[in-house]
């Protein structure tokens, strides 16, 4: 192994110590604590995601384009009615999508929840988000309780948030 090769081997561990110690360790996983996201509302402003205590959080990351996302829109709107009883809150966040586009969709297809933009993919990385949608459960301690890719529907939701015995 040459010189260069093995001082390139060690500043690729270093940086990896020095983003582990400054909270970049990587997505959040089941069990670990929800991170708090930085995104962007649909008028431009910048906001934050994050749990509350005594409140469940259903995170989907989802994009205008993804068949599988707009097919189970309307279920989404429906399990937001049916669980917000249960103190769940669902928060859609379109990943790499100008509000234009988000605005056009939710234009004939409104939400009954919460939209937010990821314009760069930073909120998605903080979940290892790898394809749409995703959907992100946090139990009301602020734990992620499961982290789901491919559609999901409020029976499997409230099944894996423990909302029913």
């Amino acid at each position: 192994m040459s010189r260069i090769t093995r001082q390139l081997m060690g500043l690729a561990a270093i940086t990896l110590l020095l983003s582990a110690c400054a909270g970049g360790g990587g997505p959040a996983h089941q069990g670990d604590s929800a991170p708090r996201l930085a995104v962007t509302t649909l008028t431009g402003m910048s906001s934050e995601v994050r749990p509350t205590a005594g409140s469940k959080l259903w995170l989907t990351f989802w994009a205008t384009w993804c068949y599988p996302c707009r097919a189970e829109w309307p279920g989404l709107n429906q399990a937001q009615r049916d669980m917000a009883g249960d103190g769940l809150t669902l928060v859609a966040i379109s990943v790499n999508e100008p509000a234009g586009t988000v605005q056009q969709f939710l234009d004939q297809q409104p939400a009954t929840f919460k939209v937010f933009l990821d314009p760069q993919g930073q909120a998605a990385a903080r979940y290892g988000v790898i394809g749409f949608p995703t959907h992100v459960l946090i139990d009301d301690a602020g734990v992620v309780r499961a982290v789901v890719r491919g559609p999901l529907d409020a029976t499997r939701a409230r099944k894996l948030l423990a909302l029913t015995d």
